[in-house]
């Protein structure tokens, strides 16, 4: 400022130089007019008649005004360049190399210099004025006139010089002010710089000590959690700093350490539910760093201002998202309280280092626990290694005392089928010593062209790791013998190394059970042949048993009905006894011809179709004169209409049976049949409240010649056929099944169930038989 006050004093001094120029000039013009006025009369005459064209004063004024001029345009030359050169000092002065180029000083002086000129330009414009144009008129004017003229150029003059040093003035003003802004503005850059460098230092030291926690040996996660928020908040200069993780199934976020600097405390607050804030979550998601400036307007946390931020004052959020394996885990959250707070980029880009930091301390922590658990298992493994290794051991020598002390042959090949074992026992069988063999391969020694396909398939399974069980195969021993074997062979470590993995082959000399077996199969062969002889033999001779007690039990019945002349009453009793057992004993006779044609499948059964209802009545009438005697009622019931396609005349034996069974053994109460049918089957009940039956006879309830002991046993007749024979007629004939249900002295119920229509596979089995002795045999049951 100093130097830009001498500059105007220099500028004033040259501006005085020229007012005494002008005052020299006036001076020399005054005394013009004065000697003028001097000038003799005559010569005022003759000047007056000369011609008015002003040419004489013109080139008087010319002479007169031309040194005058050159001075004035010498003197603006001189102080143009004084004031341009006093001008650029002063602006490099003031203005450093970052503000101004030394083209731009040079500019800037010669702008300011112009107004100089400008005020110089006037007052040569008003000497030409007053010399060309004002002093001719006012030559002759009166004195008033002229001193009002010289006034107004004077006042012209000066206004001319004070509006270019006005304007000169105020340009450099103008300037001085601009540069002034610029230094305020550099040193408060240069302060935010400085203090930029102090957050960055700050910060970077703050993520130093942080990394260097993460290699302590901590356990916890909340430690380091803590000294993140501790550490967040010191260096931020924040009231709040909150790490929050989402819970495994992400609706919850849970608060695992929230640090108040003012208090210097740490607290847990109550989760929030995730559902509740999807905007800010949403944001959270999307970016890895949201700085809120003023969290009363900012749209992603419009949701936190109706209870977490208005009732913790908070103004400014700056949130890191905690990122892992491409999704948000958790969030950093350092909460400003009070006012706004605008975030620097430094300050964002600490806020998303400190957020890698706690990812990196939440997988620092699954990984150790998953070391743990690893090294936890590792130990479990080398128990259980140790175990199955002692376990292993005891087996090998447990192997290696079967080998030794088996009484079958045991060898051990590998998948080459080279032999490795070869116990006591295969010396023995094979005639080989266990250093013959060892080496050397199965095949080659043993197999014989009868079982080498057997043997080669044998190792191919191997090989697939498929064992081989009960192959009969021929080896040849060392005396040239052929001996069958039984052979198993199975393959171990499946899925091993070829070199690691191996056969055990256990055999057993079959030669003997061979021949054993074929001489039994002889024997079995005779036996069924002799049984069904036998069976042969047994339904013929029934047969013909039966044709003359059939003869004995009509002639009975003939006298009884006094055909042949009147009985009296001892006679009547007499042959009425004579004519029950007659019958008892052709039903006796019967059931043995059809168990007899049965076992010798000589019996066969035919298909038709029938309703059920019928048949139980004619079984209740067949029964009826027992139930009479014995003071018992009889429920017959049916669901329903029930149509049958299958053996009319068996399935009436099969019921006649089993109801006559239970009526016999019941001696008081009632007998119950109800008859269903479910699905393709028939089911029959037969329920009594008979004397029940004890589990010793359930066990031979089904066996021929075997009856129930009971005390009933005497007094009812029977030979333990019925039941045996409804058994193999529903099993064998019908395809059914008969099962029972008792209990002692409270009755019995016996099942029958059979197909509603007789199988396919029993009707073909009729049709091979042929019109032989069966079929005759057939006729002449009939026929009785």
């Amino acid at each position: 400022m100093a130097e830009g006050r001498i500059g105007r004093k220099k500028l004033c001094l040259f501006n005085h130089m020229c007012l005494t120029l002008l005052c020299v000039n006036h001076t020399h013009a005054q005394g013009f007019f004065d000697a003028s006025q001097h000038i003799m009369p005559e010569h005022a005459l003759q000047l007056a008649n000369q011609p008015t064209n002003n040419g004489f004063l013109a080139n008087y004024q010319f002479e007169q005004v031309i040194p005058i001029v050159l001075g004035l345009m010498f003197v603006v030359l001189i102080l143009f360049v004084l004031d341009h050169q006093q001008t650029k000092h002063v602006l490099r002065k003031f203005l450093t190399d970052d503000q101004a180029s030394n083209n731009q000083t040079d500019s800037l002086a010669h702008s300011s210099s112009l107004f100089l000129i400008l005020g110089l330009l006037i007052l040569s414009l008003s000497i030409a004025l007053y010399h060309f144009v004002l002093a001719p008129i006012l030559h002759n004017q009166n004195q008033l006139l002229k001193y009002i003229s010289e006034g107004l150029i004077t006042l012209a003059l000066v206004g001319g010089y004070l509006f270019g040093g006005f304007r000169r003035g105020r340009q450099v003003e103008l300037m001085m002010n601009e540069s002034q802004l610029q230094m305020k503005n550099k040193l408060v850059a240069q302060e935010m710089l400085i203090k930029g460098e102090q957050r960055l230092q700050s910060q970077n030291a703050s993520l130093g000590l942080l990394a260097a926690m993460q290699l302590r040996d901590w356990q916890n996660p909340e430690e380091i959690f803590h000294e993140i928020s501790k550490i967040s908040a010191d260096t931020l200069d924040v009231e709040r700093v909150g790490i929050w993780l989402y819970s495994e199934d992400d609706t919850q976020l849970a608060c695992v350490s929230l640090y108040i600097k003012s208090k210097k405390q740490y607290t847990n607050p109550a989760s929030l539910q995730a559902h509740e804030f999807p905007v800010y979550l949403s944001h959270i998601a999307q970016q890895r760093i949201m700085a809120a400036n003023d969290v009363m307007h900012h749209p992603a946390t419009i949701e936190l201002t109706k209870h977490y931020a208005y009732e913790n004052n908070i103004g400014a959020i700056l949130d890191g998202a905690i990122w892992s394996n491409n999704r948000v885990i958790g969030v950093i959250c350092h909460e400003h309280v009070g006012e706004p707070r605008e975030w620097t980029l430094d300050e964002q880009n600490f806020a998303g280092s400190v957020a890698d930091l706690a990812r990196l301390t939440i997988e620092t922590h699954k990984r150790r626990v998953a070391e743990q658990k690893l090294q936890k298992y590792t130990e479990e493994l080398e128990q259980i290694v140790e175990v199955r290794t002692k376990s292993l051991r005891e087996s090998e020598q447990r192997f290696s005392s079967v080998l030794r002390y088996a009484a079958i042959p045991i060898s051990s090949l590998n998948m080459n089928g080279e032999i490795v074992e070869f116990n006591p026992e295969s010396e023995k069988v094979t005639g080989y010593t266990r250093e013959q063999v060892l080496g050397k391969r199965f095949i080659d020694l043993f197999a014989v062209k009868e079982s080498l396909k057997k043997s080669l398939h044998i190792g191919i399974n191997a090989r697939k790791g498929r064992d081989t069980r009960d192959i009969e195969l021929l080896f040849r021993c060392a005396d040239g013998r052929d001996v069958e074997f039984l052979c198993n062979i199975v393959s171990t470590q499946q899925g091993g190394r070829d070199d690691e993995r191996r056969m055990i082959a256990v055999a057993q000399d079959i030669t003997q059970q061979k021949t054993l077996q074929a001489s039994l199969i002889k024997a079995r062969e005779a036996a069924e042949s002799a049984d069904r002889i036998k069976s042969m033999f047994v339904a013929s001779m029934s047969h013909e048993l039966r044709t003359p007690l059939n003869s004995i039990i009509g002639f009975l019945g003939v006298v009884l009905q006094g055909m042949s002349g009147d009985l009296n009453i001892k006679q009547k009793d007499q042959l009425g006894r004579a004519y029950h057992s007659a019958k008892h004993l052709l039903s006796l006779i019967s059931d043995v011809i059809d168990i007899s044609k049965i076992e010798a499948g000589f019996l066969n059964v035919y298909a038709e179709k029938f309703d059920l209802s019928p048949l139980l009545k004619d079984v209740e009438h067949a029964i009826h004169h027992i139930l009479v005697e014995k003071h018992l009622d009889l429920t017959i019931s049916t669901e329903g209409e029930i149509s049958l396609d299958t053996d009319r005349k068996r399935l009436y034996q099969v019921v006649l049976n089993v109801l006559s069974n239970a009526v016999k053994y019941t001696e008081k109460g009632s007998v119950k049949l109800h008859a269903k049918v479910k699905g393709c089957e028939l089911i029959i009940n037969v329920i009594d409240t008979g004397i029940g039956i004890d589990e010793a006879g359930l066990a031979k309830l089904f066996k021929p010649f075997e009856r129930a002991e009971s005390r009933l046993k005497i007094k009812t007749l029977g030979t333990g056929l019925g039941l045996y024979l409804t058994h193999k007629i529903l099993t064998q004939l019908l395809g059914g099944k008969i099962e029972v249900e008792s209990q002692l002295d409270v009755g019995s119920m016996f099942t029958i169930t059979l197909p509603t229509k007789l199988p396919e596979e029993i009707i073909q089995s009729n049709l091979i038989n042929s019109e032989g002795s069966h079929l005759q045999e057939s006729s002449k049951d009939k026929s009785i």
